[in-house]
């Protein structure tokens, strides 16, 4: 669907103000309104679900009155209304420069082609083959919904080659894997078409080392014009993707947005990790943060971060929405194509394997934090993975913040992380920024909701453990709001103290069945290490800390919010993992102690899910997401491009203009207000940011970050 047209007659669902020549609130105050607001936002988030767009267009008819809106990222563009019954030029002459247009002016991504019926068979030929089919069930006509083998536990997808012994199973696997991968992509390829992805390829860093001797060696190796000039060449990758793998947990048609998809390259035949997002404007990206990790100690050298193959460099998509409302974010499109590609955390065998997979994201956090001097600052289960060989990965690094800069304060009143995850005094404290403590701390939060979601305790219920039988499990339910409860403070968001209370006094306030295991073992020394640390917090102090009174007096005397040193490094706590893991006394359970999912099926004190599908928290404490509205302005003349004409003289008949032209995102955002010839003389821009109504959510952020939660490498 290149374009929407809805079409309303009932009084009641009139959502916008229909007076055309009057200064009113965009929205409608029609207590109807809100059905049909969800309405028009979820046929917006849905196209550009479906779709690789930069932005969406709608035409909104009501009557004989008519809105043309813009969507992108940032929010949504409108159009003062008009009658399209007695003023038909302006609607003819948009559909018809809006048909002549090219697909980039039609909003969809330069980035993206849709894959032709040749390239599609071919791909399909290729799952045939990997699924061990005969050449001649290989050169049948494609079939859609091929069977998905069983998904093992591998990432790179080479083709199966003949071998004997032991070899034998390892090209199995890969094979098993490889017919995985197509299938996963090829799933109904009407719904879901496949689309050519061109991107630039990532040149890793030919040294190493820590940032000042990598600073050394730019200072002492002066660059050659030869050099300077083979640098500037570009080198493009083809990968091809179709149904997306994952999605952010915010279905909204603003926001980051994050899809992620399983791509194939025809040129090295192999599969690679591909993630689609929208980055807050002015703040540094993913894949800024790589380029500094990889060139710190060199991702290819790291196995707990991931190695960059690829992305949209720096031709991004960027939004136009924000010049339309005050103090409003803009967005820009980045694209990172990742050779790994993880299962998710929860999807861990063992006791034993959870801890190592945890130890090596620990790791992978340690080298990016002492050797690039940066923080991840969103550690949580969505964002650990398992690697082909079963060991650890630590991923999104978008949230990222130097060191150095990070003593500021939260910029909002909101969070940047996944807040089940967070620190305990991040949570009570909202303004306070994020330290090397919080990150640590969130790794014992993730050990904890593991433990709680699959081994027995004694809030569990009798075996075998079913949705049914969670239900109405309370006290399970109890635990999980520490994790989860929080409300709207003077301040910003507040969140449960339960959670601070606990790590005070060294004890969760639950046990495992079994008190000897790994994992009861490492969480007890885990939450000795918290409480020293908590006990060296003057909370008496904190209490009394402002934003506006001695925030900056804090910032500007270091100011220790613990006294205690022992989270001052990993040292501590990453002795804490090994002295487990490398206990032989230590009684590691078998595979199959690993119950079902403890939390599927919890239900809220409302009735809610506490969990969603998609593994997303919903907090009887917290209030659904309300539609947010501000109230925008269309740029004054003043603030148009110098190159524009004013307003005043602006010809009354122009030259005729190509499509192209007409519909440039420049142009028709900038001169549907100005006298131009469509006939829409002085009309302005109307711009609103809406949020979709979510009942489950589980990240807040800053402003200077984003509003939903970063997407994993994993299904």
């Amino acid at each position: 669907m290149k374009m929407l047209f809805e079409v309303k007659t009932n009084p009641d669902q009139r959502p916008f103000t229909f007076n055309p020549g009057t200064k009113q609130p965009i929205r409608s105050n029609l207590a109807s309104q809100n059905d049909t607001y969800a309405q028009i936002i979820s046929y917006a988030t849905e196209a550009q679900l479906y779709q690789h767009r930069d932005f969406y267009y709608t035409v909104y008819v009501w009557q004989n009155y008519a809105r043309l809106m813009r969507w992108d990222r940032a929010g949504v563009v409108l159009s003062e209304p008009f009658d399209w019954v007695k003023e038909r030029k302006p609607l003819l002459t948009f559909m018809y420069a809006f048909a002549m247009a090219t697909p980039q002016d039609q909003g969809y991504s330069s980035h993206a082609r849709r894959a032709t019926k040749d390239e599609v068979s071919a791909l399909q030929k290729l799952h045939k083959a990997a699924l061990g089919l005969t050449p001649a069930d290989a050169e049948a006509p494609a079939e859609e919904g091929i069977t998905k083998p069983a998904r093992e536990d591998s990432t790179d997808a080479k083709p199966a080659a003949k071998a004997e012994g032991p070899d034998k199973g390892l090209a199995e696997k890969h094979r098993l894997l490889r017919a995985a991968y197509f299938a996963e992509m090829l799933r109904d390829t009407n719904k879901w078409p496949v689309h050519k992805i061109t991107c630039v390829a990532f040149e890793l860093a030919e040294h190493t080392g820590t940032q000042a001797q990598v600073q050394a060696q730019t200072q002492t190796q002066p660059q050659t014009q030869t050099q300077v000039e083979a640098k500037k060449e570009t080198k493009t990758k083809v990968y091809w993707v179709g149904k997306y793998r994952s999605i952010s947990t915010s279905r909204s048609p603003t926001g980051r947005c994050t899809k992620t998809y399983v791509a194939y390259d025809f040129d090295s035949d192999s599969f690679a990790f591909f993630k689609d997002s929208w980055c807050a404007a002015q703040v540094t990206t993913e894949l800024a943060n790589y380029k500094a990790m990889d060139e710190a100690f060199g991702l290819e050298k790291s196995n707990s971060i991931p190695t960059i193959l690829a992305s949209n460099g720096e031709s991004t998509g960027v939004t136009r929405s924000q010049e339309f409302v005050e103090n409003l974010r803009g967005r820009s499109h980045q694209l990172l194509v990742m050779q790994e590609i993880g299962r998710p955390l929860e999807e861990y065998k063992s006791q034993l394997q959870l801890v190592r997979v945890m130890a090596d994201a620990m790791e992978g956090h340690r080298l990016a934090y002492e050797e690039a001097g940066i923080l991840h600052r969103d550690v949580s289960a969505n964002n650990i993975v398992i690697r082909e060989d079963g060991r650890g990965m630590l991923i999104d690094w978008d949230m990222t913040r130097p060191v150095a800069e990070i003593r500021s304060g939260a910029s909002q009143s909101s969070r940047s992380g996944t807040w089940m995850y967070m620190s305990a005094l991040l949570t009570v404290l909202p303004w306070k920024w994020n330290e090397l403590a919080d990150d640590l701390e969130s790794f014992l939060h993730i050990l904890c909701v593991m433990a709680l979601r699959f081994h027995l305790h004694d809030c569990s219920t009798p075996l075998p453990i079913t949705p049914e039988g969670n239900a109405a499990n309370g006290p399970l339910i109890g635990i999980l709001e520490t994790y989860l409860m929080r409300h709207d403070g003077s301040a910003g968001m507040i969140g449960s103290d339960r959670k601070l209370y606990a790590l005070k006094g060294g004890d969760p306030h639950w046990e495992l069945s079994d008190e000897d295991c790994g994992i009861a073992r490492l969480l007890q020394k885990l939450y000795h290490l918290f409480q020293q640390f908590h006990k060296g917090v003057n909370f008496r102090t904190l209490r009394h800390v402002s934003r506006e009174g001695s925030l900056q007096w804090m910032c500007d005397s270091k100011f220790r919010f613990s006294q205690s040193p022992v989270f001052d490094s990993h040292v501590q706590i990453q002795q804490a993992f090994n002295s487990i893991l490398q206990d032989d006394t230590i009684y590691w359970p078998l595979p199959s102690e690993k119950t079902g999912d403890q939390f599927e099926g919890l239900q809220t004190a409302e009735g809610r899910p506490a969990v969603t599908k998609d593994n997303t928290y919903a907090s009887a404490s917290v209030q659904p997401l309300s539609a947010v509205l501000k109230r925008g302005r269309s740029p004054s003349h003043s603030e148009h491009n110098s190159a524009e004409l004013p307003v005043n003289s602006r010809p009354h008949k122009k030259a005729k203009r190509s499509a192209s032209e007409l519909l440039s995102t420049h142009d028709w955002v900038d001169e549907m207000g100005s006298n131009f010839e469509w006939g829409m003389d002085n009309r302005n821009w109307d711009a609103e940011v809406l949020a979709y109504d979510s009942e489950h959510y589980d990240l807040v952020e800053e402003a200077d970050d984003d509003d939903d939660e970063g997407s994993s490498h994993q299904e």
